[in-house]
């Protein structure tokens, strides 16, 4: 089987792909609903994307796309924009997906971070209800409390902030090197 290394040989394989000519005929939105499934497993399934292995992976890895579905939507889309002479701002999507996940990573961080409520777990201790005076003393003050969540929440998004950063730095002197 044929694996290809980058996104010109996929279209290539793909143009000998059957019924495509009807695929390419609905809009991109209902195009890339039907592919997931269909096509888009079978890229993922064939091409090594689940497995991590292979030029066409480490190409998508470099360029801070990690998971194997944004792997083979980002090729139909870029696919079926070149059939039908459309832009097919690479960058754009890949910027997309990565923004999608750091969106994803400060809510997962969020979502880390709530009370947890240990009446849920029979058998273990709730430690601000076996010593009370060492925790009320501390939570009573709403103004400290405040301050602190302000201070948590702009050090979270600092980190994502530093970490978006990174990546958009990485990815443009790889860019620029590939370019020279």
């Amino acid at each position: 089987m044929e694996i290809p290394k980058n996104l010109e040989e996929c279209y290539l394989i793909l143009e000998k792909s059957q019924d495509i000519e009807e695929w390419l005929k609905e809009s991109e939105g209902m195009a890339m609903a039907q592919a997931h499934h269909g096509i888009g497993m079978w890229i993922r399934n064939n091409w090594g994307l689940w497995k991590e292995e292979g030029e066409l992976f480490n190409w998508f890895k470099e360029n801070e796309i990690n998971h194997p579905d944004d792997m083979s939507g980002i090729i139909l889309t870029s696919f079926y924009r070149y059939k039908n002479n459309l832009d097919i701002k690479l960058d754009e999507q890949i910027n997309e997906s990565v923004e999608w996940y750091l969106t994803e990573q400060e809510r997962l961080l969020r979502q880390r971070n709530k009370p947890v409520d240990m009446s849920k777990f029979p058998g273990c201790y709730d430690f601000a209800s076996l010593y009370p005076t060492v925790m009320t003393d501390f939570t009573k003050d709403s103004k400290f409390m405040a301050e602190l969540k302000r201070a948590e929440r702009k050090i979270k998004l600092e980190r994502l902030n530093i970490i978006y950063v990174l990546e958009r730095t990485r990815r443009n002197i790889r860019r620029t090197r590939n370019n020279t």
